[in-house]
């Protein structure tokens, strides 16, 4: 299905680094909201896989991960590798820089889920 204004459904938040000090002088990164877009957010597919290794996406040893999704969002939006995405209750990190749709004026990226204890996929 060609992405439309129509099927962006599903309510993100953009996530930010922060890198702070903590009382010792080290550091640490705290995520914080950037802002909230529209989105379609679809499940891994083979196809998705093929074509995502076709484009020369990062992929290896990302498919034992309890969630991976392909995301469809309109162009305009700032977003890359170093930010997360907080969707439902999990947070994503991307695995691709964002990618042209079938549908023009959209964009699309590949994000697994971050398992707790872990900085980054």
């Amino acid at each position: 299905m060609k992405a439309s204004v129509n099927t962006l459904k599903q309510r993100l938040m953009l996530l930010d680094s922060v890198r702070l000090k903590d009382r010792f002088g080290g550091q640490i990164i705290k995520w914080v909201p950037r802002g909230e877009i529209w989105a379609q957010v679809k499940n891994f597919s083979l196809q998705g896989v093929t074509r995502a290794k076709s484009l020369g996406q990062r992929l290896g040893g990302l498919m034992g991960r309890e969630q991976l999704v392909q995301i469809t969002y309109r162009d305009g939006t700032k977003i890359d590798q170093n930010c997360r995405i907080q969707w439902k209750g999990v947070t994503f990190g991307l695995v691709c820089d964002p990618f042209p749709s079938d549908s023009k004026g959209f964009l699309q990226i590949y994000a697994a889920q971050i398992m707790p204890g872990e900085e980054s996929v």
